[in-house]
Order: structure tokens, then sequence, then C-alpha cells
């Protein structure tokens, strides 16, 4: 385990402790609904926290939870980081493709 995931680990059960833990279907009310009105799924949360989806930036970012007994929880301040992690972007400039072809024979 990184440093960096050990820390947010502390940082999590510091939350839940303070008495600041929610369960996924509360978390999952706490996101946008749909189109269609409907929340989002707990399923998806448990999937964001199991496996992750990619960021903005092209990263993976996963949901900070832990397992207390049968119950999976997290902290609204979790979720605003998850949150904060997908929107953010890699401020790292592309690498150019190379120029190949009739583009190439353009350039020239």
């Amino acid at each position: 385990m990184a440093m960096h995931e050990e820390h947010g680990v502390a940082n999590l059960a510091h939350e839940i402790a303070s008495g600041q833990g929610i369960g996924l279907a509360e978390a999952a009310r706490l996101l946008p609904r749909d189109k269609s009105g409907r929340h989002t799924s707990p399923s998806t949360l448990t999937r964001w926290a199991r496996t992750g989806t990619t960021s903005a930036g092209g990263t993976t970012v996963k949901l900070e939870v832990l397992k207390m007994g049968k119950r999976i929880l997290t902290t609204r301040q979790a979720v605003e980081r998850f949150l904060a992690a997908l929107a953010a972007v890699d401020d790292t400039p592309p690498i150019a493709a190379p120029v190949t072809g009739r583009a190439a024979e353009k350039a020239r």
C-alpha cells in the first residue's frame, strides 16, 4: 500500500470514528440525479470503491471506503475528494504524434 493510500485510510478512519460515516446508499443520494430523475445506485459506489473510474486526466480514481463488519462506510468528505479527483485534469502537455504519410509530404 502506497504512503498516500495509508494516509487516506487513516484520514477516512478518523472521519468515520468521529461520527461522520455514512453508508453507500446515503452517499449515493449526495450525488445529482440522472436525466430520468433517479439517484445513483449504491452498487455504482461499490464499483467505484473496488475498481475505480477514469478521471478527466486519465488516471484511475477510487472512492475511499472502509468495511466495518458487513457494512461499507464512506464519508461526505471522501465523496467530495473523489469528485474533485475525477474533475482534476493532468496538466502535463500531450506528446505530439509523429507526422507521417501525406501530412509529412505536405509539411516539406
